[in-house]
Parts: C-alpha cells; sequence; structure tokens
C-alpha cells in the first residue's frame, strides 16, 4: 500500500493538495483539508507534482460531510467538486484559490479576497453543458462525465446546484431525445456538448 498523505489545502479545480515523501506536491480529488489519507497504487508522477486517487480515508477532516447528490459519490459525477465538504469550507477554500492566483500569478501583493455568498446554497446555477453518448433512442446517454473518466457519460437524473426550472427543462428534453441534432447523434462514440438554461425572460 502507498504512504499515508495528508491533506492541507483545496487547489482550483477541488482536488485536495498533500505532499509525497520525495516533496512533491500531489492532487487527489475528493479529499478535505485537515484528513490523512492512503493513494491508491498507480500515482502518476510528474516532474514537479504528482495526481493520485483516494484509496482510503485513514482520518477524515473535519470539513468533510456526505454529498447530498446520489450522482456525486454514484456515478463520480464531474459536474461539481466540492459536496464532499461543508458549504463555509467551499467558501475558503474558494477565497484561497483566488487569492493565490492574484499572488501568484498577477503578481499583486493583495490579502485573499472576501467572497460574496450566493443567495441559496443550492440550485444556483443557471446553466449546465450536457454531454451526449452515441446510440439510437433511449440507448443514447445524455448527462455529464465523471470526474476520472472523461470519456465516459452517464444518465443524469436530477443535478442539485442547477436551478429547478432547468432540472423541468431537462426532463422535457430527456423525453425527446431523438429531437435533438443530427450531428449530435450521427456518431457510436461520445460528442458534445449541447447547452440548456432557462430563458431570463421566461416566467417563472
Amino acid at each position: 500500500m502507498s504512504d499515508v498523505v495528508a491533506i492541507t489545502a483545496i487547489a482550483a479545480g477541488g482536488e485536495g493538495v498533500g505532499r509525497l515523501a520525495d516533496g512533491r506536491a500531489v492532487f487527489v480529488a475528493r479529499t478535505a483539508p485537515g484528513e490523512r489519507i492512503r493513494l491508491r497504487e498507480g500515482v502518476k508522477l510528474h516532474k514537479t507534482f504528482a495526481r493520485g486517487e483516494l484509496g482510503e480515508i485513514v482520518a477524515p477532516g473535519a470539513t468533510r460531510v456526505t454529498a447530498p447528490c446520489p450522482h456525486y459519490v454514484q456515478d463520480r459525477c464531474g459536474g461539481c467538486q466540492l459536496q464532499h465538504v461543508t458549504y463555509e469550507a467551499q467558501l475558503a477554500a474558494k477565497r484561497a484559490i483566488v487569492g493565490d492566483a492574484l499572488r501568484r500569478i498577477a503578481k499583486l501583493e493583495v490579502e485573499d479576497p472576501e467572497i460574496v455568498e450566493a443567495v441559496e446554497e443550492w440550485r444556483y446555477r443557471a446553466k449546465v453543458s450536457l454531454a451526449v453518448k452515441g446510440g439510437r433512442g433511449r440507448s443514447r446517454a445524455v448527462g455529464l462525465h465523471q470526474y476520472d473518466r472523461p470519456g465516459s457519460v452517464f444518465d443524469l437524473k436530477d443535478c442539485h446546484i442547477a436551478d429547478f426550472k432547468l432540472m423541468v427543462l431537462w426532463r422535457e428534453l430527456k423525453q425527446r431525445l431523438d429531437l435533438l441534432p443530427a450531428q449530435l447523434t450521427a456518431s457510436p462514440g461520445l460528442t458534445r456538448k449541447p447547452c440548456a438554461g432557462p430563458s431570463p425572460t421566461a416566467p417563472t
């Protein structure tokens, strides 16, 4: 088994960050600050960093929670990255990510900026980009990619961060898959991406 790694922060993109024994930063999805984890075998080593997969949580972080969306765990949904930590931890991570970018990339000597919270913790997204897996009729999959398998598509039932009106539109679309443009269905492989979103002028 791999050595135990301590996760110290969340990077842009939502992956947890730790250090390997040789000092290289290692990025691991679905991990939280303060956790001690064991990596799966097969860590991908690069010159200055590494990418690994979560094998076991040895000691969970204080901010870890159970993700409310079943797709997040069961389908390894790549539509969002931080449902496994508290909302407060999500805000703190985003604040640190923006501050780091301003200092490291923009070379500005600034503090981490204040983060304006969304009005609602859930159902705030007004647009989604969907992926289509080729096939005919009900055999066609229209949904989102798994975060660790970008070539795959799982059938989306609901999205906890998407506006309710958007999901109503999505369910109507699912019943009319044969009406999708021909270029999205001609290939048996993967084609992306139609977008769906409620009109800003539509009645609520």
